[in-house]
């Protein structure tokens, strides 16, 4: 485990100069394959544990469910990118020499029976639990009268997320700290949009992102994971710095449950597939106030 003091900030990645800039590669470990769920620890998920408050769970999955007459069973078709998701460290590579998370080649990634930086490992690390906090941008947007098209390409910055962290806490009454080792869900509202797009409109959406900022805040104020209804950009969050994101997750039961309880912080758990060598997983969550 790598404390907070020793991490680098962004300006210091790479850790190796031949490494692709900006990456954290061997900052767990040379053989490290699970990123920064390194920071879901024994003490984090404990602390996480005891917040909890409410007993109201909330899942964030969306799936095309089908039931068939002639036999009592069920079949579920889905596509890992379509749906509510999350995507494992080799799910990306960095573009201009194919390696993956850590050095890890995409050669040796693709080949038959490879279990490199397969979602596996999650289970040996413990599975993804941890406390979870919800940031309201939507909300935060509507209040500041900010110009917001959640689908087209408007940049959020870390500053505004922050900023949202403090209005929940005032709104709380309780001072939320962003903390190590903490998952990030980020409400956009592009969730709400997406599912009311045409096949050509999904294919011109942009993103923006600002892995910098996401990594030295969890330098500085011990954040971990961020996750949201649209993921960051796979190559510096995934390929580059080592951490897993989540895209397309249902938040708006959770965000109006916050909302009434002047609560968004809460125990959070994700299950992920088993599967040997599995680039991506459905994001399986619940959230427990």
């Amino acid at each position: 485990m790598t404390s907070t003091k020793s991490r680098p900030t962004f300006a210091e990645l790479p850790l190796n100069p031949n490494d692709p800039p900006y990456s954290a590669w061997g900052l767990w470990g040379a053989d490290d394959e699970v990123g920064t769920l390194d920071l879901l620890d024994e003490s984090t998920v404990t602390r996480a544990a005891n917040a909890r408050r409410h007993t109201r769970e909330f899942s964030h999955n969306v799936y095309e469910h089908s039931t068939e007459l002639i036999a009592i069973d069920d079949e579920l078709h889905f596509n890992m990118q379509k749906s509510s998701q999350a995507d494992g460290l080799r799910h990306f590579a960095y573009q201009k020499s194919d390696l993956c998370y850590n050095a890890k080649s995409k050669d040796n990634i693709q080949n038959s029976g490879s279990l490199t930086l397969g979602i596996q490992q999650w289970h040996g690390n413990g599975l993804v639990t941890g406390r979870g906090i919800l940031i309201h941008y939507w909300a935060y947007a509507k209040r500041h009268d900010k110009v917001y098209d959640a689908t087209g390409g408007t940049s959020i910055t870390y500053d505004e997320l922050m900023g949202r962290v403090a209005e929940q806490s005032q709104l709380s009454k309780q001072i939320i700290e962003v903390r190590r080792g903490d998952i990030l869900l980020i409400r956009s509202g592009f969730t709400n949009k997406y599912v009311e797009l045409s096949d050509d409109q999904e294919g011109e959406l942009t993103t923006h992102n600002a892995p910098q900022d996401m990594w030295d805040g969890s330098r500085r104020e011990n954040a971990a994971v961020p996750l949201g209804e649209r993921g960051g950009h796979g190559g510096s969050l995934i390929g580059w710095l080592g951490c897993p994101i989540g895209e397309l997750l249902w938040l708006e039961h959770l965000a109006r449950a916050c909302g009434d309880h002047k609560k968004w912080t809460f125990f959070l758990t994700s299950t992920p597939l088993n599967v040997p060598g599995g680039v991506s997983n459905p994001a399986k969550m619940i959230a427990i106030l």
